[in-house]
C-alpha cells in the first residue's frame, strides 16, 4: 500500500512546482486551497520556481503574424527550451514599440515606446508591469508633467524587492540623475497600487 504524502508536501513542494494553469484550476478544490494558493507567500514561492534560467524575448519583425508575440526559452531544458509564440496581453500597435526595461523574480517591465516626428527624443507612453508566467499585468501610470522619467534613454532602470516591507519598487534615473521611484505595488506581485513619488536628485 502507497503511503499517502503530507499536506506540507503537496503545498509547499509539488504545487510551488506546476504550470500557474494547474494552480488555476486547484484553487477549486476547497476554500482552504483556494485561500493558501492566493497567498502571497505561495506566490513568490511559485515564482520562484518557474522563472528561474529563463530567457524572454520580443520578435522584432513587421510580419502580421507575430506582430504582437512573444517567446520564452528555458534554459534547462534538454531540448532547445523554445516556446510556441503567444500574444502579448496588452495592446501594442508594432513590436518595434516596444522596450524590455527591466525584470525580477519573474516580472517584467516593460515600455511602450511614443512615436512622434516633431521631438527629437523618444518617450514611453505606458510603463506595464508583466507576469509571462500568467498573463497578468499592469500599467503603472501614464506620462504626466514628469515627462523626463519616460525618456526611452535613461541612466539606469532598476526592478527590485524590499523584504522588510513585502514591496515590489521601481526606481528610474534619468540623465539629469533625478531619481524616480513608483512604491508600493504590493507584496503580491500583480496587485497593484502605483504611488509615484517627486524625484529626487542623487548625490
Amino acid at each position: 500500500m502507497a503511503a499517502e504524502l503530507s499536506p506540507d508536501i503537496v503545498l509547499f513542494h509539488i504545487l510551488p512546482r506546476l504550470p500557474a494553469k494547474s494552480v488555476a484550476r486547484f484553487k477549486s478544490v476547497s476554500k482552504g486551497w483556494h485561500s493558501f494558493l492566493t497567498t502571497p507567500m505561495f506566490t513568490n514561492m511559485h515564482l520562484h520556481h518557474q522563472n528561474r534560467h529563463k530567457l524572454l524575448f520580443i520578435p522584432n519583425t513587421t510580419s502580421s503574424s507575430s506582430s504582437c508575440t512573444f517567446r520564452t526559452i528555458d534554459c534547462e531544458s534538454p531540448e532547445d527550451g523554445l516556446t510556441t509564440p503567444r500574444c502579448l496581453p496588452f495592446k501594442v500597435d508594432s513590436p518595434r514599440n516596444v522596450s524590455i526595461i527591466t525584470s525580477f523574480n519573474g516580472l517584467v517591465c516593460v515600455g511602450i515606446i511614443e512615436h512622434d516626428d516633431n521631438v527629437e527624443e523618444e518617450y514611453y507612453s505606458d510603463l506595464v508591469l508583466w507576469n509571462p508566467l500568467t498573463g497578468e499585468y499592469r500599467i503603472l501610470s501614464k506620462t504626466n508633467a514628469h515627462k523626463e522619467c519616460y525618456e526611452t534613454t535613461t541612466r539606469a532602470s532598476v526592478l527590485y524587492y524590499t523584504s522588510s516591507e513585502d514591496d515590489y519598487k521601481l526606481l528610474r534615473v534619468t540623465n539629469s540623475c533625478d531619481a524616480y521611484i513608483w512604491l508600493k505595488l504590493s507584496g503580491h506581485p500583480l496587485r497593484l497600487n502605483p504611488h509615484f513619488c517627486k524625484p529626487r536628485r542623487l548625490v
